[in-house]
Parts: structure tokens; C-alpha cells; sequence
């Protein structure tokens, strides 16, 4: 399952990259008959994946409880041997029972909200590619998302233990010795959680995204309110009050560029660490598994010791990157809550998990070290509580991120076109057309930068159609004075 994720990572990429287009989606939407519009849509490429993975995770388990008679410890073999010494406790054993219940509770909770955000209200831009997300539906999609893809790594992670706890996984692979096939299920167990907090950086990082494209939209809204204003004065005072604004002449270049590399370093170094950990804990799994089943630990002990220095690398960067997100939201809760998009609990639902995973760690180290469960069962706890924790953020994320009536935050990807061209707006994998409109007059730009601006509109019109390009009110005034 692991080695395969990352095949479905690197084709949802390319798949993204070669549909995500205006022109891609015409012929989608136009010369492909229903429903076929929409199941080619990468989105759902991608979350067909994850439910088709854990179907295949609920067989697994049917399996193992058939084979462990619903975990009866006198059922625990290995071999011929019984390991009626290795019984679970039983509050552990019926949590493990509950797991996959909760797990498809999750999913369908997740599934529906994702659903929502295509049929629920029809967005007033773009109608005739329905099936191709905005920009901030496409966003806030790969935010929810997150639930059901830790569901489904939590519940393999029950199923890798309970694998180890009941035998089976010794009479699975037979020829292996008994602490090889150990290391391969921790291994496993580890890469499916490693996967899953590279998700959870992923979703962080895509809602710092949104905050800050909410913030440079605020921006682009009020600083021609603001050239008005400066219009009215004297033209003897214009010249002069011009000439001591810069910030206000390029808000792009020294106002929001310098908060947006500021505030994204964090989050991307979060984003990098988590996927280094992630091709790390994969190779040590690939290696483990068939047909190699080799001990990496054993053969080069010096990269383990790599592992705690990436922990405490994860766990700054983290840290760095939450409280980067927190000083967005506090510094521009006003614009933030703006239409409806209530930061606070959008926030929470994507911290949530970051700190319980955490403070989970340590509980279980404790309970470890004092003796009250073995390392396997701790571990099998550990992904259980994942299972049960994750329902409740599916619910909070359904709630957060639910579409919720017409003219909401999200159809703030409408072009703030004119008259005819009223209709189109901002769709997922789209830059941001108005970016050089944002430069007023005056700026100090020399004949490259203006001739570099030229060339990214013209690049632009060329995607978009000469026909579509999106005019915004506040902006196309201040190309014209060009």
C-alpha cells in the first residue's frame, strides 16, 4: 500500500498539471458526455484512490477477525504455538473491533462534505465548467480531505498490529524469521503514520494558501479606493505626497511579497521536513518488505540514528509553522472573517490534529515506560485513538469548510468582471490574472519590469482565450495609465 501511494502522488500530480486548464476542461465539459466530466476530474481521481484503499483495509480486517475468531486470545498463534500470553487487554480489544466502523463513519462524513462543495449552490462564474473546482474550492477540498486520509492510514496501523499481536502475520510470510517480520510491521506501522503528518502539513500549508490570498485580494480592493483619494488633492500636493508612498505606489513588491515569503518559509520547511521523513520511513519499509526483507538497522545503523534528529526537526518546524499561521490570523482576523470564512475554526480543525498526535506521543512513552502496556499494545492504542479523534475533526472540518449559501467567501473567485464578462472568475490551478495591476502609478519600475509584466499578461490572455480575460474594476484603470 505504501510503495503504491507514492505512484498515486506522482500521477494525481501530473494529472492535476494536464487537466487544471481552461482549454483541458472545454474539451472535458463539451465533447465528453455526462458523467464522464466529472469522474475524470483529478479530485476525484484522487479520493477514489483512498476509498478504494480502504475497502481493501476493511477486507483485511474481516480476514483477521475471521481467522482470530474476533480477537480471542486463544485464537493467537503463531505457528503451532499459542501466544495466549500476547492477549490484548480487553478496553483495547474492543476499541480495535470499533476501528473500522468509526474509520467508514469518517469517510462518508468526509465524502458528503466534499460532495457539497459541487452541488450544493451553484457558483454564479464559469457555469458552463461545472465540474472543474475555483481556486478556493480546490483549495479548501485538499484541506478536508485530511480526515479520510488519516482514517484510512490509522486503520492500517490497527491492522499492522493486530497482525503482529495475533500471529498471523507470522504465518503470512513464511521462511522469515520472527524479528524480521517484527521490524517489517513497526516499519510499516511508521510509514503509515509518517504519510499521514506529511498530509497534515500538506492541508496546512494549502490553508495558509487561502489566508493569504484573501489578504492580497483585501489589499488589491482598497489600495484604488486609496489613488482616489490621493486624486482629490491639489495637484501641487500630488506629486510630492506620491513621491513619499512607496509602499503604497507598489503594495505588491513591499508590502505583501515580503509577509507572504515570510510567513510560507515556515510552512514549506514543514512541508519538507514532513516529506523527507516520509521517502525515509519508505525506503526502510521498501527494503523490509518482499522480496528483500532487509533489516536496515542491522545493515547501516548509522541511518537510524537520523531518525530522532528528523523527529525534533518535524516537531521546530511544526511549531514554526503553526505559530507563523497563528500570527496570520490574529493580525488579520478582521479581513480574514470577512464573508463568512470564520479563520478560528478552520484553523482549529487543521491544528487539532498536530497537537493531539503530539501529546499523544508522549502520553503513550509514559504509559510505556511505567509499564502498563507493552510496546505493541501501545501502539495498537495509539492508532486506535487516531481512528476515534479523527470522526470528531471530520465533523468539526464539515462544519468549517461547508459551502454556505450564495455570494459566500468562496464565490470570491468571481472576475469582478464587466458587463459581458461577468461570468468568469479564479478556477483551480489559475494564477492570479490581476497580479501587475496592483502597481500603481508612479512606481519606480524600469523598462525590463514593465516589458516582464507586458509578457506575463500576454502569457496569460494566451490561456485564458483574447475573449474570456477577466477585466477587474479595480485594476484595469491603473493598466491604462500605463
Amino acid at each position: 500500500m505504501r510503495a503504491r501511494l507514492v505512484l498515486v502522488f506522482a500521477a494525481h500530480h501530473v494529472h492535476r498539471r494536464l487537466c487544471n486548464t481552461r482549454s483541458a476542461q472545454r474539451f472535458i465539459h463539451s465533447r465528453l458526455p455526462p458523467p464522464l466530466p466529472l469522474l475524470i476530474q483529478p479530485y476525484v481521481f484522487f479520493h477514489s484512490v483512498f476509498v478504494f484503499l480502504l475497502c481493501e483495509s476493511l477486507v483485511r480486517v474481516w480476514d483477521l477477525m475471521q481467522a482470530s475468531n474476533w480477537l480471542d486470545p486463544s485464537s493467537f498463534r503463531c505457528g503451532t504455538r499459542r501466544l495466549e500470553e500476547r492477549a490484548i487487554l480487553s478496553p483495547l480489544r474492543w476499541m480495535a473491533l470499533a476501528c473500522p466502523l468509526v474509520t467508514i463513519v469518517t469517510s462518508l462524513v468526509t465524502l458528503s462534505h466534499l460532495w457539497r462543495h459541487h452541488v450544493a449552490n451553484e457558483r454564479t462564474f464559469d457555469k458552463s465548467l461545472r465540474w472543474y473546482p475555483s481556486h478556493s474550492h480546490d483549495l479548501a477540498m485538499q484541506v478536508a480531505t485530511m480526515p479520510l486520509i488519516y482514517g484510512v492510514f490509522a486503520l492500517d496501523c490497527v491492522i499492522q498490529m493486530l497482525l503482529l499481536l495475533t500471529g498471523s502475520v507470522f504465518r503470512e510470510f513464511k521462511g522469515v524469521s520472527r524479528e524480521q517480520l517484527r521490524h517489517l510491521t513497526e516499519e510499516r506501522y511508521g510509514t503509515n503514520l509518517e504519510l499521514a503528518d506529511l498530509y497534515e502539513a500538506w492541508a496546512l500549508y494549502n490553508f495558509g494558501r487561502l489566508c493569504l490570498m484573501r489578504v492580497r485580494r483585501q489589499i488589491r480592493q482598497e489600495i484604488p479606493l486609496l489613488r482616489r483619494s490621493l486624486s482629490s488633492l491639489p495637484e501641487s500636493e500630488q506629486s510630492s505626497v506620491q513621491s513619499r508612498l512607496l509602499i503604497f505606489r507598489d503594495p505588491e513588491r513591499f508590502l505583501f511579497r515580503p509577509l507572504e515569503v515570510t510567513t510560507g518559509i515556515g510552512v514549506k520547511i514543514f512541508v519538507y521536513t514532513c516529506a523527507v521523513k516520509s521517502l525515509f520511513a519508505l525506503t526502510i519499509t521498501f527494503f523490509a518488505d518482499a522480496p528483500f526483507h532487509i533489516n536496515l538497522s542491522k545493515t547501516l545503523p548509522w541511518a537510524l540514528q537520523l531518525l530522532p534528529h528528523m523527529d525534533g526537526a518535524a516537531f521546530m518546524t511544526s511549531t514554526i509553522a503553526i505559530l507563523s499561521l497563528i500570527a496570520i490570523e490574529h493580525g488579520f482576523h478582521e479581513i480574514l472573517q470577512l464573508q463568512g470564512f470564520a479563520p478560528v475554526l478552520k484553523f482549529l480543525g487543521v491544528k487539532a490534529l498536530v497537537s493531539i498526535t503530539c501529546l499523544q506521543t508522549l502520553v503513550m512513552g509514559v504509559v510505556m515506560q511505567r509499564g502498563i502496556m507493552r510496546s505493541e499494545e501501545a501502539s495498537l492504542c495509539y492508532a486506535c485513538l487516531l481512528c476515534f479523534e479523527v470522526l470528531p475533526l471530520a465533523l468539526l472540518t464539515a462544519e468549517a469548510w461547508k459551502p454556505r449559501y450564495v455570494g459566500d467567501w468562496y464565490d470570491a473567485d468571481c472576475g469582478w468582471g464587466e458587463g459581458s464578462l461577468n461570468h468568469l472568475g479564479r478556477l483551480a490551478g489559475e494564477g492570479d490574472w490581476a497580479e501587475s495591476y496592483a502597481v500603481l502609478p508612479g512606481a519606480r519600475l524600469s523598462a525590463g519590469t514593465r516589458a516582464s509584466f507586458i509578457r506575463q499578461e500576454d502569457s496569460k490572455v494566451e490561456e485564458i482565450g483574447s475573449s474570456e480575460l477577466v477585466r477587474w474594476n479595480s485594476f484595469c484603470e491603473l493598466k491604462r495609465v500605463w
